[in-house]
């Protein structure tokens, strides 16, 4: 397995990027999308399965985030988020430019993934969304929510709401390592970030029946930081004629870090060589 980092500046951000290939052409690419106040790394187990299918994995860590620079776990629009993503999709495909290319997008990520989709309608063969953020979880004050847009105004880096390592998953070891791991933001997440979040997922809902690409919905039913009746409703609105959608049972937020992630790598790589023959 080849792998390549390297840090670029795009719109005056200097944006860390990675990416883990096959020693031979690969039979399909694909862009992988972090989640709020983590980052790219996270996903080097994902990409080594994936790499040993023929599947070429690129990925980034969006500003605020990882080792990227910016204000830690800061999003000032997903506009701006959506532009950074699309350069560097475009960078992924002209390298192989005849090779089928996909989307995974998780949590915050799946979010922004499908907000691209709807923005810039990319030429993608499909998309992968796990856990996206698609509903706020009932967890969340509806007074905050409600008054997110207002303070994102005049306070957009406003520290307001710290995420719950507890709910990300089942396994223990993930929870240590991802409290340990300086790489990821523990404090409060800024409101601007909430609030495009939460902006995110109304233009989402609205214009849903524009989203056609083929897709593959993964969320946990116990998963308490994005509510997995977002992806429900998501899966129903679209008018994809491909589409799937598994709610695993029981699973917590990171389905790629549970004790099943070997069968859901699987699910994924197997969804992804299908549809790229």
């Amino acid at each position: 397995m080849k792998h390549f980092e390297k840090t670029i500046t795009i719109q005056k951000e200097k944006i860390y990027t990675q990416s883990w290939s096959p020693e031979e052409p690969p039979r399909a690419l694909l862009f992988v999308l972090h989640g709020v106040a983590e980052h790219s790394g996270r996903y080097l187990h994902v990409a080594e399965k994936l790499v040993s299918q023929g599947i070429a994995v690129y990925t980034m860590d969006l500003p605020g985030h990882g080792k990227s620079s910016g204000k830690r776990a800061y999003i000032k629009s997903f506009d701006y988020a959506v532009g950074i993503v699309d350069y560097q999709i475009r960078k992924m495909k002209l390298e192989f430019p005849a090779t089928p290319a996909f989307f995974l997008g998780h949590s915050m990520g799946g979010s922004l993934a499908v907000f691209y989709a709807l923005k810039l309608s990319p030429a993608l063969e499909g998309f992968i969304l796990t856990s996206s953020a698609l509903k706020i979880s009932s967890d969340i004050s509806p007074l905050l929510v409600k008054l997110s847009g207002f303070f994102s105004l005049i306070a957009p880096k406003m520290p307001v709401l710290k995420l719950d390592s507890q709910g990300l998953s089942r396994d223990p070891k993930v929870i240590r390592e991802y409290n340990s791991d300086p790489l990821n933001f523990l404090g409060k997440l800024p409101v601007r970030t909430g609030a495009e979040i939460n902006r995110s997922i109304s233009f989402t809902m609205e214009n849903a029946g524009r989203f056609n690409y083929p897709v593959l919905i993964l969320h946990g039913s116990e998963d308490k930081l994005a509510d997995y009746r977002g992806s429900e409703t998501f899966f129903q609105k679209i008018s994809s004629k491909d589409k799937e959608m598994k709610i695993f049972d029981s699973l917590y937020h990171e389905l790629l870090n549970e004790y099943e992630k070997e069968e859901i790598i699987g699910l994924i790589s197997h969804w992804i060589l299908k549809r790229a023959r």
